[in-house]
């Protein structure tokens, strides 16, 4: 975690990215991605997964991004 907080705090472009997947034996996850720019490389760091039991909606993102630390 200490790795990622360095990452945000030199970064010179911040974006997040929650994604909704339905893999082959029909479970729905969704991941919190947290994208930053270093010197003009692009870095993708994984938050975090979670498996959903219902539809994701906004009460499920927002849980999820609440629980990533």
């Amino acid at each position: 975690m200490e790795a990622t907080k360095i990452a945000f705090a030199i970064a010179s472009f911040i974006a997040f990215s929650v994604d909704e997947v339905i893999i082959i034996d029909n479970t729905w996850w969704l991941s919190i991605h947290l994208y930053v720019v270093q010197q003009y490389k692009r870095i993708l760091i994984l938050l975090c997964v979670e498996r959903m039991d219902v539809y994701a909606i906004s009460d499920n993102i927002f849980g999820l991004m609440l629980k990533c630390d």
